[in-house]
């Protein structure tokens, strides 16, 4: 009895050890330290409890079987597609700790292609909701906006106030209109010869240290946009000591490590860096940057709120911009024709903004997230309060009705660029959410893959798969690319 009870209890843990098991759920954890600590916690007391229970009271390991028995029949009749239907709840598995959009990059088309355009799923034991289609998700936010809040992430509680990204309506709308210069069309356009001459020493950087066999070019466009940003934001030059200071200190930060999620790491390196951005503010040697634009004259004003905030929306970009560029390079990689045009077009700059444009339709910009406060109704379904929301920007871009052959990468469908309810890669209009930093993003991105067809020859030396490293879906830790001075590089402009 004690073995089949031993069993039983094998297969209820069966589900969580297979999530643990996954390798972008682990990495996950590394944002989310305290959650490994429980964990790891209640695995040891749960493995220390059936062994002496086992070995001492057989009568309680049985006891302890039964109750797991019964959970497993509970979490296989919530796994019905049909589970809920009475309840208004839409069609789709309430598995228990699925790991499918951990491991299959098509996971959310699968399922609105098997359920339809609203179908219900589970994120780490939470219900969930998928909406796909950017018509019904911008009817969703106009509709629900107030009752749907951005889940929290994991340094919003070192951010006095709040990060902007997780803020209720007024205080959003409050710390939004303080940061709009990041938001403004000619943010970069003060800085425009510095992006050009540092994206241009960054390849050429990568050249020389990639030799025939290539290089991962993710961490030197990490550092690259660290650098353009740290200027644009704070004004802060490259051979400026404060730079290296800030370099250490934001590697503090880094939520993709533990330390970055660790308040008694995260919270000193925060305050010591606002107080290297604010305390050189307005010196005549810094750059025009963001920063100043917003607290002008006086630094002393300046709102330790908009101040922490800035520096996290860098760290964001830095971060994003960085992985975006990843991907335009395995997209030309993957498209050689592209490759050449945009090293023999006479249009280089406007070729370069419609690859980035592209590329972002299919991949990058995947998703937004939401908690129901309150319940709502999308397309005849209920959503209970308590559930998540995620609204599948990226499978939206994949509609047929909307892009002819969606999968094919075609830089062309930008000549014209569509409208918000068939394109919207930084977050939908109704959305008090959406990214201010759009235009930045796009300049920086564009620049940088001008400066590559300009310049540079450049192949791709390894791939392998593409992977979700615990926030987003990349290409292939393998892929290298390795790149070459064009033997007459055109003259600076």
């Amino acid at each position: 009895m004690s073995c089949v009870a031993v069993v039983v209890l094998a297969a209820a843990a069966a589900p969580l050890v297979r999530l643990l098991a996954t390798r972008p759920f682990r990495q996950k954890l590394r944002s989310f330290p305290q959650i490994t600590v429980v964990l790891a916690a209640g695995g040891g007391v749960a493995l220390v409890g059936v062994t002496l229970a086992a070995w001492l009271a057989p009568p309680l390991l049985v006891g302890a079987a039964v109750a797991a028995g019964g959970g497993l029949a509970v979490a296989a009749w919530r796994a019905r597609s049909g589970y809920g239907r009475a309840r208004g709840w839409p069609p789709g598995s309430l598995g228990l700790l699925p790991i499918g959009a951990l491991v299959d990059d098509r996971f959310f088309l699968r399922q609105a292609a098997r359920h339809g355009p609203v179908f219900k799923t589970s994120q780490f034991a939470r219900p969930m909701v998928c909406v796909v289609g950017l018509e019904r998700i911008t009817e969703v936010l106009r509709r629900f906006d107030d009752v749907l809040d951005p889940p929290a992430l994991p340094f919003d509680a070192f951010v006095p106030g709040g990060f902007i990204r997780s803020m209720a309506a007024d205080a959003h709308t409050a710390t939004a209109t303080r940061l709009r210069p990041l938001a403004a069309r000619d943010v970069a356009a003060a800085h425009g010869p510095f992006l050009a001459e540092t994206a241009r020493a960054t390849l050429a950087a990568m050249a020389a240290a990639g030799g025939a066999d290539g290089l991962a070019p993710g961490p030197p466009l990490r550092e690259l946009l660290f650098t353009i940003l740290v200027r644009v934001f704070f004004g802060i030059a490259p051979d400026d000591p404060d730079c290296g200071a800030l370099r250490r200190l934001y590697a503090v930060l880094d939520v993709r490590s533990p330390s970055g999620a660790l308040r008694h790491r995260a919270r000193p390196a925060l305050d010591a860096i606002a107080a290297i951005v604010t305390g050189g503010v307005t010196r005549p040697a810094r750059a025009p940057s963001v920063l100043a634009t917003i607290v002008g004259a006086d630094a002393a004003a300046a709102d330790p709120r908009i101040v922490a905030n800035l520096i996290y929306v860098l760290q964001n970009a830095r971060d994003d911009t960085a992985g975006l560029l990843v991907w335009t390079l395995k997209m030309l990689a993957d498209h050689p024709v592209w490759a050449e045009a945009l090293a023999t077009t006479a249009e280089t700059d406007a070729l370069a903004l419609r690859v980035v444009l592209e590329t972002l339709r299919l991949e990058q910009s995947e998703f937004l997230f939401r908690t129901v406060r309150s319940p709502i109704e999308v397309d005849g379904f209920r959503v209970p309060a308590g559930w998540l929301l995620r609204l599948c920007v990226r499978e939206s871009h994949r509609d047929p009705a909307v892009f002819a052959e969606p999968d094919r990468f075609d830089p062309e469908r930008f000549v014209t660029p569509p409208g918000r309810l068939a394109y919207s890669p930084f977050g939908v209009a109704p959305s008090r959410h959406a990214c201010l930093g759009e235009a930045l993003t796009k300049t920086v991105a564009s620049v940088v893959l001008a400066e590559l067809g300009r310049g540079f020859t450049w192949r791709a030396v390894a791939d392998g798969p593409r992977e979700f490293d615990g926030w987003h879906w990349t290409p292939s830790s393998a892929f290298r690319i390795a790149l070459a001075r064009l033997q007459t590089t055109p003259p600076e402009r």
